[in-house]
């Protein structure tokens, strides 16, 4: 998952083969820092990959990194997110994200249509012919689902 919090970076996070806690990995070592200690105390010590794609890395578990997540989302008040980026982290990070928007807003759309298919489908049960139009990720039919 990418996560990009106006406060304090961007990160992706992932859970390696054969371990149970997360990693998260940024591409900028203050932005471990920074997410450690506004959100995430539980966060390891960063550790150094010289050659990899994301050069900073650090675990974390689960649990704590929901937590971490819902105070991130209790912290909005903003309405407009590049202009809260530039606000907390500068001008600089703003015109990268604005970059990685960009990309997002041209190539996207492209892509709706054959998707649109996938997340029309609905469910019924057995007893209630409705569909179910429930958008929890747990409520959706078994197609749309990816398997690890």
């Amino acid at each position: 998952m990418w996560l990009f919090v106006p406060a304090c970076g961007f990160y992706s996070i992932v859970l390696k083969p054969r371990e149970t806690d997360l990693t998260v990995r940024a591409r900028v070592r203050t932005d471990l820092h920074e997410l450690r200690s506004r959100y995430l105390p539980e966060l390891t010590k960063t550790v150094v990959l010289d050659r990899s794609d994301y050069k900073y890395r650090a675990t974390a578990p689960c649990t704590a990194l929901a937590r971490a997540m819902s105070a991130i989302v209790n912290d909005i008040t903003y309405d407009n997110f590049k202009a809260e980026v530039e606000l907390r982290q500068g001008h600089e990070r703003e015109l990268v994200y604005s970059r990685v928007w960009g990309v997002l807003h041209d190539g996207l759309p492209k892509l709706d249509a054959p998707r649109a298919a996938i997340h029309d489908v609905t469910r019924t049960d057995r007893n209630n012919t409705r569909p179910n139009t429930n958008s929890r990720s747990g409520d959706r039919p078994q197609a749309a689902r990816r398997s690890r």
